[in-house]
């Protein structure tokens, strides 16, 4: 995959990145990728694409071996349904704990097409946060979000809660430029729920949220990320303690530019 360099979205994130909130700030990011792979991520691909379909096959013979013991159940059943007493034996089946385990939110896993889009996100997740490694995430870790309008409504409220005069000066220009770069109404639209260890639950972040936009006929995905992270608790603990009294807001702004290689924080009027 590639990052695509897109002025439209860098003028967006000039106004979404280090949003200053007091206490807080929000920090936000499009990301535009485009999907054709070069040599290095092939080879990535062909691996995970192995390992979701074996994962896939495995669940696929549990499911076989479960539905088979069902029908014998369902069979035993039957023979004992005329016993002495007249009674009709009646066997209720509990689903079985593999009936969905070979779905996922991008289709059967078995299918080529639903693996090529998890592991696209994948990719992507890595590129986004080098420091980490989504390599091995799992297809419940995503979600589908099938209603785009759901989305945005979600988005816009999240967003309409830090950032002032949010619907009357960006708004509009945030979901005109997303349609101009990928055609949303044409997009599969997909979120990651968040885990230990990756950078939506590392110390200091209070919320985070992260969507993916792929258009298929396009081949590219937008990635919209955005984490509102607590000033105080990205200071060193030994720094802090080292201080007498805490540091003013001055002292913490300056460290969090430092923390974050040097991110200029907005002077934006907040709500």
């Amino acid at each position: 995959m590639k990052y695509i360099d897109s002025l439209q979205l860098i003028g967006l994130n000039s106004f979404l990145n280090s949003v200053d909130v007091g206490d807080a700030l929000l920090m936000g990011e499009l990301e535009e990728y485009s999907c054709k792979m070069a040599g290095s991520d092939k080879k990535i691909y062909r691996s995970l694409d192995k390992e979701l379909e074996e994962l896939s096959n495995t669940h696929s013979g549990a499911m076989n071996i479960a539905n088979s013991n069902s029908n014998n159940n369902n069979n035993n059943s039957s023979s004992n349904s005329n016993g002495d007493n007249g009674t009709l034996s009646v066997s209720m089946n509990s689903p079985s704990p593999t009936s969905n385990i070979s779905v996922s939110p991008f289709g059967p896993l078995s299918n080529s097409t639903s693996r090529k889009t998890m592991i696209y996100l994948i990719q992507l997740l890595n590129l986004s946060f080098p420091d980490y490694d989504f390599t091995d995430s799992k297809p419940e870790q995503f979600q589908r979000e099938p209603n785009l309008n759901l989305v945005i409504n979600s988005i816009n409220a999240t967003l309409a809660g830090y950032i002032k005069d949010y619907y009357a000066e960006f708004e509009a220009k945030l979901w005109s430029t997303l349609e101009s770069e990928i055609s949303l109404q044409k997009c599969e639209i997909y979120l990651y729920r968040p885990e230990n260890g990756d950078p939506f639950t590392e110390n200091g972040v209070l919320f985070s949220f992260n969507y993916f936009f792929y258009n298929k006929s396009l081949k590219k995905i937008i990635f919209f990320k955005c984490r509102y992270i607590s000033k105080l608790q990205i200071l060193n603990v030994d720094e802090l303690e080292a201080k007498d009294p805490l540091p003013d807001q001055e002292e913490i702004d300056d460290y969090y530019r430092e923390y974050y290689d040097g991110d200029t924080i907005n002077n934006m009027e907040m709500s």
